[in-house]
């Protein structure tokens, strides 16, 4: 018998505003202490992207664990890093055969590279491996130059490009049957060149990462790697695909499983609507915030691009109405967001 566990965030009182699955800073960031041990599964490939996914791996055999350890990176230099001026840096043990090293803001969770027992990875700039506040439909890419280092001391320039992008969403069933509902699909898909010796590689490698509504790591992560030679040779081609999942007794073991009380209180009290919609110039946002704060507001296109930022508003606790000039926005049907105690609302506004 199948175990369900969906982690409701709030429901909403305004029909016309839907609180989507957002990872954030606040909920998602990393916890340093934390050791979180990851079950290996016999994985096959289900990429399909979009909205209301179902993505059924119950029964698959496991193979073994995974314990990732997060540590506070104890001053280990990587590519232009500065560890002296950075925010927190964490250096995370992945099951003893590589540390991989992360820089946490505000704003995103960053990767500047890997030490493994064989070689060492180092970016001139840090991919962003998840930015936050990041919701469906986000996206975010940037190159990843560095240098690939061997115990030798040989070194290889490694030229490419990665695109984050949080690409699908919907139910996800894991080997042991639990199953949770409005799962954010966040892909890092890095394709990148690189000397090896006297060949040259392609490299091609997504990375998948589902997050559950109020659990602070991804339930499960699918690794998919490909790699091509140009030696014309067998062995200078190959495919691999692995998946790791957490199940019920290892998240509870963790500083933060689910959402803070407080914060879920917040969440789901809050109310928005908007008038007139449709509208022409002037676009009024009216919204219940439980407790005094910020609020972000944004106008997406059909694509979900951001093309009007109003920045920050403060809010006081209870009613309050901010308005909105889209005097600079055409006509047509687009997405009102707001994001408050680090989730997102919106609601389909259109201008004539």
């Amino acid at each position: 018998m199948k175990k369900s566990f969906t982690f409701c965030l709030g429901a909403l009182m305004a029909t016309s505003a839907i609180a989507q699955t957002t990872v954030t800073y606040k909920m998602n960031g990393l916890v340093q202490g934390d050791s979180r041990t990851l079950t290996k599964f016999e994985y096959v490939d289900k990429s399909e992207k979009g909205a209301n996914q179902v993505w059924d791996f119950s029964g698959a055999k496991e193979t073994g664990t995974m314990v990732i350890n997060q540590n506070v990176n104890d001053g280990q230099p990587m590519g232009n890093l500065n560890v002296a001026s950075s925010n927190l840096l964490f250096a995370c043990d992945e099951g003893g055969e590589k540390d991989t090293y992360f820089e946490i803001s505000k704003n995103a969770k960053m990767y500047w590279g890997l030490q493994s027992k064989t070689a060492k990875i180092e970016f001139n700039e840090p991919i962003v491996d998840l930015p936050f506040p990041f919701s469906y439909g986000d996206i975010r890419t940037g190159s990843m130059d560095g240098v690939y280092t061997e115990n030798s001391g040989e070194t290889y320039p490694v030229e490419g490009n990665y695109f984050t992008s949080a690409d699908a969403w919907g139910t996800l069933t894991l080997p042991d049957g639990t199953t949770y509902s409005n799962v954010l699909r966040v892909k890092v898909e890095k394709m990148y060149k690189q000397p090896f010796g006297s060949s040259n590689y392609d490299i091609h490698t997504i990375r998948y990462q589902y997050f559950a509504p109020g659990v602070r790591y991804p339930v499960m992560i699918a690794l998919i790697n490909d790699m091509q030679s140009d030696c014309n040779c067998a062995c200078g081609k190959s495919h691999t695909e692995e998946a790791y999942y957490q199940t019920q007794t290892a998240l509870k073991s963790l500083k933060s499983f689910t959402m803070d009380a407080e914060m879920a209180d917040a969440i789901g009290e809050f109310e928005m609507n908007t008038y007139p919609n449709p509208f022409k110039t002037v676009l009024n946002a009216k919204f219940n915030a439980p407790k005094a704060g910020t609020v972000t507001f944004e106008i997406l296109d059909a694509t979900g691009r951001v093309i009007k930022n109003y920045g920050e508003f403060n809010a006081e606790s209870g009613d309050n109405v901010v308005t909105l000039n889209t005097s600079e926005i055409g006509i047509g049907q687009f997405v009102l967001r707001a994001i408050y105690a680090g989730e997102v609302f919106t609601q389909t506004i259109v201008k004539k």
